[in-house]
């Protein structure tokens, strides 16, 4: 069998042990007894059983993002998206028992730092999707201004945890999904039931940036999810402007529900793991792609489209790097400048005509 194969029939045999193992009993030895190899032959493929672990989180995270992605692109109001959540994370569980270790049992254990990070990232990226999805239902009117998004993203998943426990230690009379419904229910109660007065603090006024640039895997590394401070960020970005976030996966719901909210967005594989993912704000034009262009003619292009523009307008462009010299004769002159050297080491330009 090729080694990939290989590696990936040990991250599946290791998920269906986890069904009936803890977390710290997934040993090595286990793992090649059950997949019939020898501990050294598994160790040609995994160095550790942390690796192994972690590369079990990644599936999971992958099977989450996938269910999320498509739940995003066919519920419409934030309420749907969380129930259509609610559903996937159910039907989940039930194809894959060993789930709610990875959610639940172990993210406070003792595992080594990035293990415990990955798993505290897995939870924090559910409650962190619904926590906004909340916010994004008071600024529909489906829910009261009122009520704490952050109190219903603990909530969310308090429910979860405690019914998903509940059905694995019963008779599983019932399927996961087919409670979906009434568990929602019982959660949307409980949310409007608790509503609590918290400060908005408005956006009027805002100081936006024509291109940011926010590296969201340290906050990945502590267990944190990002979709917050993305968002947060985004909101900092002019609308004609672009976020330029770098992430260690492609983030397919982020991608999802940003493209559902009108922005453009674009994600540049990296390779090693790393991903960089541009969103356009809403007024944002396209970018003017220029990096592919033997010099001297991408600066001769982006000098060209600069002096066609009129009073109030902009545009963006990727080139095949930062132009210093240009961006500091532009700066000189009556229009508005922002770059950013991207990841792969091209430029990215803002430029607008303000008077």
């Amino acid at each position: 069998m090729a080694a990939a194969g290989r590696r990936d029939e040990i991250v599946q045999v290791s998920f269906e042990l986890l069904a009936v193992h803890r977390v710290d009993q997934l040993t090595t030895r286990r793992v090649a007894k059950a997949v019939g190899i020898s501990q050294p032959g598994l160790f040609r493929h995994f160095r550790s059983r942390e690796e192994i672990l972690l590369a079990v989180v990644e599936r999971a995270r992958v099977e989450l993002g996938v269910a999320l992605k498509q739940v995003v692109e066919t519920r419409e109001r934030p309420l749907e998206v969380i129930h259509g959540l609610l559903e996937a994370l159910l039907g989940q569980v039930e194809r894959r028992p060993g789930l709610p270790r990875l959610l639940f049992h172990d993210v406070a254990s003792g595992s080594q730092n990035a293990l415990r990070a990955s798993l505290s990232h897995l939870v924090s990226a559910q409650e962190g999707f619904v926590v906004e999805m909340v916010r994004e239902g008071i600024r529909a009117g489906d829910l009261a201004p009122s009520v704490d998004a952050e109190h219903a993203g603990e909530m969310f998943l308090g429910v979860l945890q405690g019914f998903v426990l509940h059905w694995l230690r019963g008779e599983r009379k019932e399927g996961l999904e087919e409670s979906a419904n009434r568990l929602f229910g019982f959660w949307l109660a409980g949310v409007q039931e608790a509503q609590v007065a918290v400060e908005v603090t408005p956006s009027a006024g805002m100081r936006t940036e024509k291109i940011i640039s926010l590296d969201v895997r340290p906050l990945i590394q502590e267990g944190v999810d990002p979709l917050g401070r993305i968002l947060q960020d985004l909101d900092r970005v002019d609308p004609r402007g672009l976020l330029v976030v770098r992430a260690p996966f492609r983030p397919s719901p982020l991608l999802a529900l940003l493209s559902k909210r009108g922005h453009g967005v674009e994600a540049r594989d990296l390779g090693d793991g790393d991903w960089e993912v541009w969103v356009w704000g809403l007024n944002a034009p396209p970018i003017l792609s220029l990096s592919d262009l033997p010099a001297p003619e991408p600066m001769e292009r982006l000098v060209g489209c600069v002096e066609q523009l009129v009073v109030g307008s902009c545009l963006l462009a990727h080139t095949p790097r930062l132009p210093r010299l240009l961006l500091r004769t532009l700066d000189k002159s009556c229009l508005d400048c922002a770059a950013l050297e991207a990841a792969d080491g091209t430029g990215l330009v803002w430029v607008g005509r303000s008077a």
